[in-house]
């Protein structure tokens, strides 16, 4: 597992209120895993005194997708209990790949190709813009991007909004 995914959760109490019983507990696109229990399946549960014995437990997601994960903390005493959510949220990596996508086999009208650049963290989750500028280049053909032509193109934005031509009309045959 690698830092991206690893956190801790505090438990503990200011006050000495005895043994209390805590049950942790997740949903979301990244199950939690508490202690190495995946408490989307099950409860993690146990009994101590956090004031006298915090605990710090270890926890970790089982999936590096982006969206958003809620840890359900319960602490009881007796009858009596306490509940928190936590929500973790998940976002996008640097970009690690990139995909030239064309959407038709065909070549349109003016021998140009439409296409899309995509760009992917090292998880596969999408990315669509970036503070660094990638550049886009051809030997061979155009690039058609808002209108103008040219062999190379700079990036910072990326995914199915992004539409491009390729412009073969000047390929030798």
């Amino acid at each position: 597992m690698d830092e991206r995914n690893e956190l801790s959760l505090a438990v503990s109490s200011k006050d000495d209120l005895g043994n209390l019983n805590v049950r942790i507990s997740g949903t979301g696109d990244n199950c939690p895993v508490v202690d190495g229990k995946n408490v989307c399946n099950s409860e993690y549960a146990f009994q101590g005194n956090l004031f006298t014995s915090p605990r710090d437990i270890p926890v970790t997601l089982a999936n590096t997708n982006v969206g958003s994960s809620i840890i359900d903390v319960k602490i009881c005493q007796n009858v009596r209990c306490t509940e928190r959510q936590i929500a973790i949220p998940v976002v996008a990596g640097a970009m690690t790949n990139v995909a030239v996508i064309t959407p038709t086999d065909r070549v349109l009208y003016n021998s140009q190709v439409p296409f899309i650049i995509m760009g992917y963290d090292a998880y596969g989750n999408p990315v669509e813009q970036t503070t660094t500028t990638y550049k886009l280049s051809t030997n061979a053909g155009q690039i058609i991007s808002d209108g103008n032509t040219s062999a190379e193109l700079e990036l910072q934005h990326f995914g199915p909004l992004q539409n491009y031509f390729a412009d073969l009309s000047n390929l030798p045959s």
